[in-house]
């Protein structure tokens, strides 16, 4: 059986891991060539994600010492004020949500009691 297409020349500048890439090695009948370049795909997308998971961990790690050093070093003034500031912003917060919930309570109601014409 004949293939009516013809494989595309891939460009020099194309990114190692481009569809082109893989269609070059798919079309010139290399399959082993394009199991091994798929599976070399797969293990640089895992060292990546261990890279990712590994940075995100020291970051973690280095946040919680600067804010425990913060702590540490916080006079207890500063903390009374930051304790304060916290709970005036939790209630301003509860305060928009029950306005918010009432706004939408009225109109609810209002297009229920609403007549369709």
């Amino acid at each position: 059986m004949e293939k009516d297409w013809a494989p595309k020349a891939i460009p020099d500048d194309a990114e190692p891991h481009s569809k082109e890439k893989i269609n070059e090695l798919v079309y010139n009948g290399s399959l082993e060539k394009s199991i091994c370049y798929l599976s070399d795909m797969d293990d640089e997308d895992n060292q990546m994600e261990h890279e990712y998971i590994v940075v995100s961990a020291d970051q973690r790690e280095r946040l919680a010492m600067s804010v425990e050093r913060l702590c540490l070093e916080i006079e207890p003034e500063s903390r009374k004020t930051m304790m304060e500031t916290e709970d005036f912003g939790v209630s301003a917060l509860q305060d928009l949500s029950r306005h918010l919930h009432s706004k939408l309570h009225g109109s609810v109601s209002q297009h229920i009691r609403t007549p369709v014409q």
